[in-house]
Order: structure tokens, then C-alpha cells, then sequence
């Protein structure tokens, strides 16, 4: 997966769910989409590094960008909740792990009852498992700190 346009900038403040105020490097506050509207607290705090990218344009979006990642206790922690299951797709899909290398994807955000799962999986058997991907961490990004 290669998340073009990133930038860094440093946390202000978070005025609700889904917007999260920055300042990037040239020094004036923006606004940027967070896709998760979990609480967050204990990485959101005054100051700390973000990574974002720049979003495509769209004349109905009110933000230019997308918060990627929080640096915290010297790693990335990707807080972009559309990663996650990008990545564990990527990874499911190559068979790198171990547990569940002989299942693929049948179906992503599959209904399950009243809840929506992230991936519905079969294995070569018709076996079915449910997976849900709850974070992801970066540590060894590559990125300068």
C-alpha cells in the first residue's frame, strides 16, 4: 500500500468526531478529516507529530486533507481506520499470516446480525470465518521523526 502526498504537521486541537486541527510545517492552522471518531485522548494531545495527506479535491469536502497516523512512544500508530483494513487485506491476501494463510477474502464489511464485520473469509474447505481489525502500528516506517 503507498499513501502519496503525506505531510507532517502537529496536533491543535480536535473540535469534534471528525476534524481534527493541524499546523503544518509553513506555520498556519488547517482542518483535516480523522475517519475515526473514536476518543483518542491519550494520542491526541496538544503538539504530537501527524501525518496526513493532501485529499482529493471535491467541492462538496470542507477539508484538504486526512489525518494518516499520531506519533507516540517513538512509532507511527496509524489512526485512519481505512488503513487497517486495507493493510490486513493486503495482508490476508499474501498468506503472511500464519493462523489464517489458508483463507481469502469473500467479503469485506460483511453483515452479521445487527453488526458489520470487516472480513468474512473462506478457506479452500468452504470453512467461514469472521475477522474484525481493531489497529494498526507502524514500527518501522521509514518516516524521519
Amino acid at each position: 500500500m503507498i499513501i502519496e502526498k503525506v505531510i507532517q504537521g502537529n496536533f491543535v486541537e480536535r473540535p469534534n468526531r471528525f476534524i481534527v486541527v493541524f499546523v503544518p510545517n509553513h506555520g498556519k492552522n488547517e482542518i483535516a478529516h480523522l475517519r475515526d471518531p473514536g476518543r483518542l485522548k491519550e494520542l491526541l494531545i496538544p503538539n504530537v507529530k501527524l501525518l496526513l495527506r493532501k485529499a482529493i479535491p471535491n467541492p462538496k469536502r470542507k477539508t484538504q486533507y486526512d489525518v494518516i497516523a499520531v506519533f507516540n512512544q517513538g512509532i507511527w500508530v496509524l489512526i485512519n481506520s481505512g488503513f487497517h483494513s486495507d493493510i490486513a487485506a493486503d495482508l490476508i491476501e499474501s498468506g503472511m499470516i500464519k493462523d489464517i494463510s489458508n483463507y481469502s477474502i469473500e467479503r469485506r464489511e460483511y453483515t452479521y446480525g445487527k453488526s458489520r464485520i470487516d472480513f468474512l473469509l473462506t478457506n479452500h474447505e468452504n470453512r467461514k470465518m469472521l475477522l474484525e481489525v481493531k489497529g494498526c502500528t507502524l514500527v518501522e516506517s521509514g518516516l524521519a521523526t
